[in-house]
């Protein structure tokens, strides 16, 4: 029996190129997907917390500046771990090789039950963080389109008249 391990990262992977992460990490310069994931990158772990920041402070209400700057730090700090990430993937390829190498070691019919098994229970695992992650993400921002006033997740400044346009709301709720 020798799994590659490709298995045990397998969903990580696909959400890691999605997001641009893989492409950001080989840092092929003259390539179009390089440089969509560093504009999508950019838009999402940049421009959103400047935005963020651009308003911190100027709410009336002290609860209102509390929760901007708690998720201003947040949403920059998510920057700082999403760049960590994205710089180590060669480390998860490593690991990867390391798996294999355990793999092989699997002989005998319990160890491949048991290693079969695992290996769902670690799939099912991010397939559920995932779901859930996709599901509270999506209830949170649906919840807002069904308000009677226009209003945002997290105070924020965007240069389009998202009050007005609900081309413009949607886009900002994205």
């Amino acid at each position: 029996m020798a799994n590659n391990g490709i298995d045990y990262f397998r969903i990580n992977w696909r959400v890691w190129k999605q997001l641009g992460a893989v492409d950001l990490n080989e840092r092929k310069y003259g390539s179009y997907r390089f440089w969509r994931a560093l504009l999508f990158n950019f838009m999402v772990t940049i421009v959103y917390p400047v935005t963020l920041l651009m308003v911190m402070f100027s709410f009336e209400l002290p609860l209102d500046n509390l929760m901007n700057f708690n998720i201003s730090i947040t949403s920059v700090a998510t920057v700082v771990k999403f760049l960590m990430y994205t710089r180590q993937l060669n480390k998860v390829l490593e690991m990867e090789q390391v798996f294999a190498e355990l793999d092989k070691r699997v002989e005998f019919v319990k160890e491949l039950e048991m290693h079969k098994s695992m290996t769902k229970e670690l799939r099912l695992v991010s397939k559920m963080f995932i779901l859930a992650y996709g599901a509270a993400a999506v209830n949170a921002e649906s919840s807002f389109l069904f308000q009677d006033k226009r209003t945002l997740p997290f105070p924020a400044w965007f240069p389009l008249d998202w009050k007005n346009s609900m081309l413009y709301y949607l886009l900002a709720l994205f």
